[in-house]
């Protein structure tokens, strides 16, 4: 008898063998199927937050500062721009930055409406007169971002550069078939970098106004762990409210 389970015995290792090697060979050689929905694609990023750009603030110059620093660095006055083109500049323009008058500043776009400081070489637009304090620039290329979306608290503002590497890499991620619905789609996927810019200052909500509860995590019907449940299949999972209920209620009853 002991001879038979140790012949069964040595017979089942020398198929554990087999089969370990059997599985090392279609891991190696045999390309396994990708899933159908890949959660790393940028298709399902949207809800994701990108980390924060960098902030220029935008600085105040005094022109006859940089006039006199232009004077004792070389020996000479800056001349005034002496206009020949048929798109002057109209006399009551003055440069956001520094303040300089309207013949230290020339046409530079041929009559398209971007104008340039001569003194602190100032790029602005001619019809452009609300300039902020602050400009977000892109933290992967360098790029100023463009404000999309005024909601209610607060500003979408995005990357449109196409060379930019955050936007390359996503690119790069998408599937052929992600990449053909990008094409008829691009609202669905987030390929761009984005920065939401809130507007509501929170120190000043005054708590004691709100209605009662509403600063709570506390629930009237359920516990706070069903509702953390709820959430977790309905947001993390993607699954629709009816989907919801039905695991919740097969599995936890």
């Amino acid at each position: 008898m002991s001879t038979i389970i140790s012949i069964l015995v040595t017979y089942n290792q020398l198929l554990l063998s087999q089969i370990n090697e059997l599985l090392i060979f279609i891991a190696k050689n045999i390309p396994l199927k990708a899933p159908k929905y890949d959660m790393t694609s940028p298709k399902y990023k949207k809800l994701t937050v990108d980390k924060l750009p960098i902030i220029k603030t935008f600085e105040h110059l005094d022109y006859n500062q940089l006039l006199n620093e232009y004077k004792l660095a070389n020996g000479k006055d800056k001349k005034p721009v002496n206009p020949r083109g048929k798109n002057p500049v109209a006399p009551d323009t003055v440069c956001p930055r520094c303040g300089a008058p309207h013949n230290y500043i020339y046409d530079n776009a041929g009559g398209r409406g971007q104008l340039c400081c001569k003194v602190c070489d100032l790029h602005f637009s001619k019809n452009k007169v609300d300039f902020k304090t602050a400009l977000f620039i892109c933290p992967y290329c360098g790029h100023a971002l463009s404000k999309k979306k005024d909601r209610k608290n607060f500003y979408v503002h995005k990357c449109v550069n196409k060379k930019c590497d955050f936007y390359l890499n996503s690119l790069a991620k998408l599937s052929s078939e992600d990449l053909e619905e990008y094409k008829k789609d691009k609202h669905k996927f987030k390929l761009h970098y984005i920065y939401r810019e809130f507007t509501t200052n929170y120190f000043d909500v005054d708590l004691s106004s709100m209605p009662k509860g509403a600063t709570t995590l506390r629930f009237r019907n359920f516990s706070s762990h069903v509702m953390g449940l709820c959430l977790t299949y309905n947001v993390n999972l993607g699954l629709s409210t009816r989907h919801t209920a039905r695991a919740l209620w097969e599995i936890h009853g």
